[in-house]
């Protein structure tokens, strides 16, 4: 649905309840018009009766005038008014052709016309007697209309009181009609005006109340609906995003304090490992030659292992690696754990030759795998494995962490997977760093990559870490 703007929905009000007036307006004038035509036809009927009555005693009286006396005088104003009125008799007949009621007056004028103009004619040229008895058929006649008249007068005039009886009726019915439509428009109205201020009001004082909460720090309020009003909507819309880039900047700047406490953490820890490092380096290749000259060879690879471990460790942790490096790192770590617990477990690497290049972050591989030895494996009654997987899939590069030992339940994968938890976590053995700190650390360099963890208890352990190759190239800060 089209949303409208406050301008418009204005501009539908007032041309609805002005349409609403003007239909009101022309029912009543209608009607007016209607009770205007209806006394007009009456007072015409009556008129031209009134008329024919005149003009038929007008003519009576100057034909009696002519017969006595039958001169020029008597017989031309005799001659224009019959002249006169036969023509006004063709146009009522004209004007009464569909009436009925008024057939009989009309054969009556008819006849009284011809007996008059037969009565001049006798007057001229027949005995008296002859012209006498004309005279007395247009007495006779005259007298019919007279009659006919007062007739249809009568009737019209109880015609008129029944219809206008019945006109008061319907107009005191049209009133009513009249004043229920206007009861019904104020009350369409009043509809509309509360529906408009309703719709402006509602979204006004919910983006009042969030504004509001926002002021007071309140950053996660609900979306404010901007309503069915096109500009309420968009200061709706625009507050909302508002809203969301405040909260947004805020978890930044949150999760910008967690990583600078992490690597507050891993500079403390690189330089509690960084007391005399060059004694401790010297002091193991004494030993190292000591043991090779020793013929204890093996004495020699564990110390050999420790020394490039320690090395790897205790580097600078602010530069990337390669995944070469990390990998040679946890080979290193095993090899130092092969020699304290024998056969109870083994250790494969799946590496991807076109991936070992590709740079990571330090200390990424091996607090995976030192977690999942001390926490997995060392529990285990049985024989334990321990498999790093490293491969490359089309514009990413996956890392595989997995192992068969006792796993965890779902609370603690949750716990560990959830950014939003305090960093409460185990340490390995050499690093001090434990999954959560690798997590956390890995989201820093890479904001798209994906960290996930599938584990059963009793089932093993499977992390799984995908990250964007285009950063990796390239990338030696």
């Amino acid at each position: 649905m089209k949303k409208l703007s406050v301008k418009r929905q204005l501009l539908l009000y007032f041309v609805i309840t002005l349409s609403f007036a003007l239909g009101i307006i022309y029912i009543q004038y209608r009607s007016y018009q209607y009770s205007t035509e209806l006394q007009q036809d009456q007072t015409e009927k009556t008129n031209d009766l009134n008329t024919i009555n005149q003009q038929t005693q007008t003519i009576l009286q100057q034909l009696e005038q002519y017969v006595e006396e039958p001169v020029e005088d008597n017989h031309e104003p005799l001659a224009t008014n019959l002249d006169a009125f036969e023509v006004y008799i063709g146009q009522f007949n004209q004007r009464a052709r569909d009436a009925i009621d008024v057939i009989p007056l009309r054969q009556y004028v008819s006849n009284m016309i011809r007996l008059t103009r037969q009565t001049i004619i006798h007057v001229d040229q027949a005995p008296v007697d002859i012209y006498n008895q004309t005279f007395r058929e247009v007495e006779q006649r005259v007298q019919y209309i007279e009659e006919e008249i007062f007739r249809l007068l009568d009737k019209t005039l109880t015609q008129y009181q029944a219809l206008a009886e019945l006109e008061a009726r319907r107009l005191e019915k049209f009133n009513t009609l009249v004043l229920t439509l206007v009861l019904l428009g104020i009350v369409v109205t009043l509809f509309v005006a509360l529906n408009v201020s309703r719709r402006i009001t509602v979204p006004l004082d919910a983006l009042t109340t969030s504004a509001e909460a926002l002021a007071e720090g309140d950053y996660y309020i609900n979306n404010v609906d901007g309503g069915h009003t096109k500009e309420l909507s968009v200061l709706a819309d625009s507050f909302n995003l508002m809203r969301y880039n405040i909260t947004e900047a805020m978890r930044e700047m949150k999760e910008k304090a967690r990583m600078r406490e992490l690597l507050r953490e891993m500079k403390l820890k690189s330089l509690q490992n960084q007391i005399q490092p060059h004694f401790l380096f010297n002091t193991l290749n004494v030993i190292s030659r000591t043991a090779y000259l020793e013929e204890a060879k093996e004495t020699d690879q564990l110390i050999h292992a420790l020394s490039g471990l320690l090395r790897h460790n205790i580097g600078e942790l602010d530069h990337l690696t390669t995944i070469e490096a990390e990998v040679a790192s946890v080979r290193k770590y095993f090899q130092i754990q092969a020699a304290r617990f024998g056969q109870r477990f083994s250790f494969q690497t799946f590496i991807d030759e076109n991936c070992l290049d590709s740079n990571i972050p330090p200390l990424t591989l091996q607090p995976l795998v030192e977690n999942a030895f001390i926490h997995g494996i060392e529990p285990l009654d049985e024989q334990g494995v321990i498999i790093v997987k490293v491969s490359r899939e089309k514009k990413t590069m996956v890392i595989e962490v997995i192992d068969n030992g006792i796993g965890m339940d779902q609370v603690k994968v949750k716990r560990l997977l959830d950014t939003t938890q305090p960093i409460v976590d185990t340490k390995g053995h050499s690093t001090g760093l434990g999954m959560t700190n690798v997590k956390e650390r890995l989201r820093h360099y890479y904001s798209d990559m994906r960290f996930d963890i599938q584990s059963k208890l009793n089932q093993g352990t499977h992390i799984k870490i995908i990250l964007p190759m285009t950063r990796m190239e390239g990338d030696k800060r």
